[in-house]
């Protein structure tokens, strides 16, 4: 218990924390966006991703709502939330190794929506490249590393 007589955010808080913050990050919304969206301070949202703050079913409505997503998605492990939360590396090249990458979601998804199969098939040649190629030669790293 705190000192004021709440029950102290426990692991599976942080957890959901962590799923918010996944989920926010991939929508590209900012703290103070969702804040707004959701009637509090950049700093409570902040709290709820730190796991610091326990979250309310009511408050969760909302957060899943802001951010397109289904509550039973923050409330049970997801293989894009699971690339944040687990540590442990898989060996590369692997599909579990792919859906724990935080963009795969976003990926699979804007991959499923292109309509016309040709258009899928040069996708994936292009990827195939581009792995094959390893990275730049001047040894700069892309904006997208940072």
């Amino acid at each position: 218990m705190t000192r004021d007589g709440n029950r102290a955010a426990s692991a599976a808080d942080k957890k959901l924390g962590g799923r918010i913050r996944i989920r926010r990050r991939e929508l590209d919304i900012s703290q103070t966006s969702l804040g707004e969206q959701i009637g509090v301070s950049f700093r409570q949202v902040q709290k709820y991703e730190a796991g610091l703050n326990r979250i309310s079913i009511t408050r969760l409505e909302q957060i899943a709502a802001a951010l397109d997503m289904p509550v039973t998605e923050f409330l049970t492990p997801q293989p894009h939330a699971q690339a944040a939360l687990a540590p442990a590396p898989l060996e590369t090249g692997t599909l579990e190794a792919f859906l724990r990458l935080p963009e795969a979601r976003t990926l699979v998804e804007a991959f499923s929506a292109i309509p016309d199969p040709k258009t899928r098939q040069q996708i994936a040649d292009l990827v195939g490249t581009m792995s094959r190629l390893g990275p730049p030669r001047d040894g700069k790293r892309s904006d997208a590393d940072e």
